[in-house]
């Protein structure tokens, strides 16, 4: 068992939940969307796996004497872990915002009726 996995599990899995929060809110208040911004938030958004495994700063230069296979596990779950505490509740949202707008159940539970042209 690795001393490191897990606090540099929480470290990073900090950074990556702000880093996604950030990008949702970005997402969600961006009034016109063409693909510009497509391109720009999908490139950030595939940097943030390669940010999360450490990519080649972990192994070369933070943790130059560990086996990084040692500190895999407690590595993987406090990541894992620190990252679903930090987005539940803005993509919580999201997704009962998004069943409301269409159409479905609204936040009191009450079906919604529409009305029908006569």
């Amino acid at each position: 068992m690795d001393p490191i996995g897990t606090p540099l599990g929480i470290l990073i899995g900090l950074i990556s939940g702000a880093v996604f929060d950030v990008l949702l809110g970005w997402f969600l208040n961006t009034r016109t969307f063409g693909t510009r911004q497509l391109a720009v938030l999908s490139g950030h958004a595939l940097g943030l796996p390669g940010f999360c495994l450490g990519g080649p700063w972990l192994t070369a230069t933070l943790v130059q004497g560990v086996h990084f296979d040692a500190l895999l596990p407690q590595y993987l779950l406090a990541l894992v872990g620190t990252f679903f505490v930090i987005v539940a509740y803005p993509l919580l949202g999201v997704i009962v915002s998004a069943g409301a707008a269409s159409g479905g159940r609204s936040r009191s539970g009450a079906r919604r009726t529409t009305a029908r042209a006569r």
